[in-house]
Formats: structure tokens, sequence, C-alpha cells
């Protein structure tokens, strides 16, 4: 009897092990908006929804994701009209990306702005030295380059104390087209 309820426990054990399966997630895609429209003009204008792998993902490097997620040159081929420059939209719910592109797929100028971002310790230390009973309500970044370089980023930043409000603007350093934060 003990052999049998042994025998009959390990094949349970082993019909359970094997019924696991890994699952391998996919990486993330942008997947074009079926709501963009066509503009008149020299341009096309198209959105994105930006899939992310995990939250701020795309706000971490919107250009570096821009460039692993998305092909413009497959996006040309597949336009039956030929236009001198695209205009591309990459939009997740705390900011967006836009991008104009020219006929042979070159990035020219682009448009960072994100909401509520987290704060580097750095500016949050220079908001608190500078700002004392003053407390940061919201913040907005924003970048503009061009190419693979961001030539201005800057946060504006809401901040209350009392019934009394004001926004800064605090100037923030960029590279490689990363958000500005420490």
């Amino acid at each position: 009897m003990k052999n049998l309820i042994f025998y009959s426990l390990l094949v349970c054990f082993i019909a359970t092990a094997q019924s696991q399966e890994i699952t391998e997630l996919e990486e993330a895609r942008v997947h074009m908006n079926p709501v963009s429209e066509k503009l008149t003009g020299d341009a096309d204008e198209y959105t994105f929804s930006v899939k992310e792998e995990y939250i701020g993902e795309f706000m971490q490097n919107p250009l570096g994701f821009m460039r692993s997620n998305f092909n413009v040159l497959t996006l040309i081929d597949q336009l039956d009209e030929d236009y001198d420059s695209y205009l591309i939209s990459f939009r997740t719910s705390k900011g967006a990306l836009n991008a104009e592109f020219d006929d042979e797929g070159e990035l020219g100028r682009h448009k960072q702005s994100f909401k509520d971002v987290t704060l580097s310790r750095k500016i949050m230390a220079k908001l608190y030295r500078d700002h004392k009973g003053w407390a940061a309500v919201g913040n907005k970044y924003i970048a503009r380059g061009s190419g693979d370089q961001i030539k201005k980023a800057f946060y504006r930043i809401k901040l209350v104390n009392g019934n009394k409000s004001q926004t800064i603007k605090i100037d923030g350093e960029a590279e490689d087209g990363r958000l500005a934060i420490d």
C-alpha cells in the first residue's frame, strides 16, 4: 500500500513538473495608431502608440527607443505617395516624441515632452535650497534637437506655497537623447 501511494504521488509530481512551461515575453514594439490622419502640404504625419515592455522604458531614452523599435524606411516604402518629409509622433500616457524625417529616412528636428518625470537628486536639492517652504506639485521635461543630439533641454516645475504658486525653469543637461536626469 505504501508503494502504491508513493508511486502515485511520484507520477503526480512528474506530471505537474512537465506541465510547467516557460513563457517568453515579446520585445517592446511601436505600433501604428489606426486613427492617424494625413495632413495636407509637403509632409505626412503619423502617430504611433508606444507599447513598452516596462513602465518608463520609452521615457528613459526616447531617441534610442525609437531607433531600436521603429524603421522609418519601412514606413516610407509602404506609403503610396512620396513626400519631402515625414512627421512621426510617438505617444505614451506620460508624453511624446515628435520627430521629422526627410525622404531618405534621416532624422531631422525632434522634440520631446514628458510630464511628471522623476527629478534627479541634484535638481531636488537645488529646489529645496532655492525655494524653501515651496512644494513641487508638477513638472514637465522638454527637449529639442536635431539628428541624434539634444540641443536644449529644460524642466518647467510648478511650485506652490499656501495660496501662492509659481512656475520655474531649470536647464537640464542631456546626452545621447536620454532624459536629462542624473
